[in-house]
């Protein structure tokens, strides 16, 4: 598969998973012990396996990486910021739930995962890169990118509720370049089920301002906790105000190791 192609497989397939309203049902490993899900068909619970599997896959995959939590049956003691941390994502996906919607991390985990199984026995060398990026705060969003170079520059960022300083490797700020700096790679794809695009990267931020716009004539808002601190909710704002979001912060590695990077100045 090219990228273009495993751009738009993943995007379908992660459609596929969430369904068109983007339920929540199935994201969380408890709603198995639900009286909705003993009720459901063996095909329905199947996708719904599927469903859990695939994102707490991803979810492991991000403890490991970065400052995400692991999932709480994965062990050991819990200190204070990882609780912390646990009480944070279940107002979230409590907020999410009460709108019948998932957010942006389980959307791009989802499609993650979807294409690494896809590549799953090509020898790494040929393997597009394939990599999830997190704008960093205050912007708040995840997708994922196929096919760009690797950073080689990284950053401090000031990341979570308790603003814990953390290494990120860096891709460039621009998607198209400008005079004074590279852009993304022509080859670039970028998957975003969150808004149901996939695209060449170059095209991304057009294709992220015409879904706020549409989402903004439908009145639909979003969801941001990324400014609360531990023990606050977040707030939801108009699609309108997220016009820009992609293009004016940094965007953040968080499969890529930071060894060996070069700290941009």
């Amino acid at each position: 598969m090219n990228n273009e192609t495993l751009a738009r497989y993943a995007l379908n397939e992660v459609i596929a998973l969430t369904g068109s309203r983007k339920s929540n049902v199935g994201l969380d490993p408890t709603f198995r012990d639900s009286q909705e899900y003993k009720n459901m068909s063996p095909k329905e619970r199947a996708k719904v396996d599927q469903r859990v599997d695939k994102v707490w896959a991803f979810n492991k995959l991000l403890g490991s990486v970065s400052d995400a939590p692991q999932p709480p049956f994965n062990a050991g003691p819990v200190d204070d910021h990882s609780l912390n941390e646990w009480v944070r994502i279940l107002r979230y996906n409590y907020q999410m739930s009460k709108r019948g919607v998932a957010n942006c991390s389980q959307c791009a985990g989802l499609a993650y995962i979807s294409i690494q199984d896809q590549l799953e026995g090509q020898r790494r060398s040929d393997r597009p890169n394939v990599d999830i990026v997190k704008l960093a705060p205050p912007g708040d969003h995840l997708f994922v990118v196929i096919g760009e170079k690797w950073p080689t520059e990284k950053r401090e960022f000031e990341i979570g509720p308790n603003r814990r300083r953390q290494t990120y490797c860096v891709y460039p700020r621009k998607f198209a370049g400008t005079e004074s700096g590279a852009g993304w790679s022509e080859d670039a794809w970028i998957v975003d089920p969150w808004i149901h695009v996939a695209c060449r990267a170059r095209e991304y931020p057009i294709q992220w301002y015409k879904a706020m716009i549409k989402w903004n004539r439908w009145r639909r808002q979003i969801y941001t906790d990324v400014t609360a601190a531990v023990n606050e909710l977040g707030t939801w704002v108009p699609a309108s105000s997220w016009r820009f979001v992609v293009t004016r912060y940094h965007k953040l590695s968080l499969t890529f190791p930071t060894e060996g990077a070069r700290f941009s100045v």
